[in-house]
């Protein structure tokens, strides 16, 4: 669009990013009478969540944001906007094996052998327990934000797999590996990352303590961003969305106000440098600095038709040669079914970059020696990407000496500064729910009374 033939908008609030975080904020904002403005890249909002449509039916599954938090926020927010929720039931039947998945022999297994850590259940629940202690102990630091103390906790920045033997619960690693993934070489991550990753709540589901996660009721998280996208753009109290839409420049006033009223901004994407400047936002030194520091991993996930799985099998990768067994990456968490017949859903994950080509290779290349090493190739073995989605930047972290020089305080007080408001991922967590609730009790209590 030609910039002569831009409309101009006013708003109360422009919000950069109408993923999870950008979209909640933009709702809550619109529902307490204030007129926002959504700049979204993508076509659509919703950020990590990905339904597919199952092609000549009405069937949908989720396969990128799949289950949310049973809190309250969450139940609100999905009540509002008329989309129902039901119990997650990970256990949709089926086969779960084990394999190499990334290189080697990819022979499948149910066995784990009696030397791995987690290969006995009885190791796994002390593990369970250990972690939940663990977790208990630094949850008022973690639950909502990085609201750590100074000094930090040396235990903190070491390393998670020195940390687990630290505290004897390596049989929990490998439960961390599949559920917390996208963390890149988890056992080399510092333990901070892991432990905010994973978080109280979570453990205290899997030990029977808090009641269970929730999913869509229909199978399509997207329902809940397709409701949104039709509210904000309904236009209630001037508010607007502009999908397939880049931001070029950003110029924040000294004030807060113009022509008589305040106005404010949210940043809702990953603060890396790159992110930030490629929105031309006027940044700050101290803005500069922060974000030049982070790193991320990157994920992907995917829904593959032709691979010639047998359909109700989950195969996850391990490598019973590794600490825990755990594979280095890159590569496949696992290929499962995805309910329905001949779609499998994989998830890869990398500590660095690799181009969108390169996942797909390695994974055809996986998917090729497990079916070949177990029978299961009868000539019809022609891999498809029916839905591929790139995450990255995911997991935002920096390094240990940052961490512990207070570079988490620093980020914190950005808050406001330039009537300028962040959340996401990078400020609280992987996590839809989270997120959710970070922005809800951090962020907006702040960002409205700064409109009074």
């Amino acid at each position: 669009m030609a910039a002569s033939s831009l409309p101009t908008v006013t708003a109360d609030v422009v919000i950069i990013g109408g993923g999870s975080a950008g979209t909640y904020t933009a709702i809550q904002l619109q529902r307490q009478g204030k007129s926002v403005f959504v700049i979204e890249k993508e076509d659509v909002l919703g950020g990590h969540t990905n339904t597919f449509h199952v092609p000549g039916t009405n069937t949908t599954f989720d396969y990128g944001v799949i289950s949310f938090a049973n809190i309250s926020v969450v139940n609100e927010y999905f009540a509002d906007m008329g989309v129902a929720l039901g119990l997650f039931d990970p256990g949709v039947g089926g086969t779960t094996e084990y394999a190499k998945l990334n290189g080697g022999d990819a022979t499948a297994t149910t066995t784990v052998p009696s030397f791995v850590s987690w290969s006995n259940a009885t190791n796994v629940g002390l593990a369970l327990e250990g972690y939940l202690a663990q977790s208990t102990k630094y949850a008022p630091f973690l639950t909502n934000g990085y609201d750590l103390p100074d000094p930090v906790p040396e235990e903190l920045l070491i390393p998670w797999g020195a940390f687990v033997r630290k505290h004897g619960i390596e049989a929990f690693d490998y439960t961390l590996f599949s559920r917390a993934q996208g963390a890149g070489n988890i056992l080399a991550q510092p333990t901070l990352y892991v432990l905010k990753y994973f978080v109280l709540f979570d453990v205290q589901v899997l030990a029977g303590i808090k009641p269970g996660f929730l999913t869509t009721a229909a199978h399509n998280g997207h329902a809940l961003y397709d409701a949104a996208l039709a509210r904000l753009q309904a236009g209630a109290n001037g508010s607007a969305v502009a999908l397939s839409s880049n931001v070029t420049r950003i110029t924040r006033s000294a004030s807060r106000r113009q022509n008589g009223a305040r106005k404010e901004l949210v940043i809702a994407i990953p603060p890396t440098l790159s992110n930030l400047m490629s929105l031309g936002l006027d940044l700050t030194a101290n803005e500069r600095a922060l974000s030049a520091q982070f790193n991320n991993s990157y994920y992907w996930d995917m829904v593959i038709a032709g691979t010639g799985i047998p359909d109700n099998l989950f195969v996850n990768a391990v490598d019973f040669a590794a600490p825990d067994a755990i594979p280095a990456q890159p590569g496949l968490y696992g290929v499962s079914s995805a309910g329905v017949d001949g779609l499998a859903l994989g998830y890869f994950g990398s500590p660095h970059y690799m181009s969108d080509a390169q996942v797909k290779a390695e994974t055809v290349a996986a998917l090729g020696r497990l079916v070949r090493a177990n029978g299961w190739d009868n000539g019809t073995f022609a891999p498809e990407f029916v839905g591929f989605h790139n995450h990255a930047p995911f997991l935002l972290t920096v390094d240990i000496e940052a961490v512990r020089t207070g570079f988490c305080r620093r980020l914190n007080a950005l808050q406001g500064v330039k009537s300028t408001w962040w959340t996401g991922a990078a400020w609280q967590t992987q996590d839809s729910s989270l997120i959710w609730n970070f922005t809800e009790t951090v962020v907006l209590p702040r960002l409205l009374e700064s409109l009074r």
